[in-house]
């Protein structure tokens, strides 16, 4: 069975990577999460990081998958479930989208925007800062082995393009 395994701060374009996949089954840290608590914080990814590991675990089948991470599970998350896809034989492959701070921001005041009006139910970003909490963090909690592809400016077919040509998966 074959994964992908996304990462990246806030706003990069994880989702709407995700959501052109349509022959893969979709798992998100962040839906997850929120059956643990309805509005989380940082803190709880790390508190929580080794129960959403082993959940992701079970959900996976042999369907083609693509596991939505974001940047908030503490390496040892990360390489757990690596160790349980290696075990459950699943060939994967990690992607970590990037893009220019100042496009993040103006991305995630629009998130948070939509947030509010009710037209998003991801989480919100808070805080006047942003990023540099999730920065900080994910600077420490990327996998060994990925691929980076720069979301900037680029629109989602752009981005499904390239990662098209970067994961020999069928997607």
């Amino acid at each position: 069975m074959p994964a992908l395994v996304v990462y990246g701060l806030p706003c990069t374009g994880k989702t709407s990577l995700i959501k052109n996949l349509d022959n893969y089954q979709h798992i998100s840290v962040d839906s997850i999460i929120k059956l643990k608590n309805k509005n989380p914080d940082i803190s709880d990814f790390l508190t929580f990081s080794d129960q959403i590991m082993q959940d992701i675990l079970t959900i996976v089948d042999n369907s083609n998958i693509v596991i939505e991470m974001g940047c908030l599970i503490p390496k040892k998350g990360i390489l757990h479930l690596e160790s349980g896809l290696k075990k459950m034989q699943c060939v994967f492959s990690n992607i970590v989208l990037t893009a220019d701070h100042d496009e993040l921001i103006t991305r995630i005041k629009k998130r948070n925007a939509n947030i509010g009006k009710g037209k998003s139910n991801s989480i919100k970003i808070d805080g006047p800062d942003f990023l540099t909490r999730f920065t900080r963090l994910f600077d420490n909690n990327q996998p060994d082995n990925a691929v980076y592809v720069d979301t900037s400016n680029k629109t989602n077919t752009d981005v499904l393009s390239i990662v098209k040509s970067i994961n020999k998966l069928s997607i």
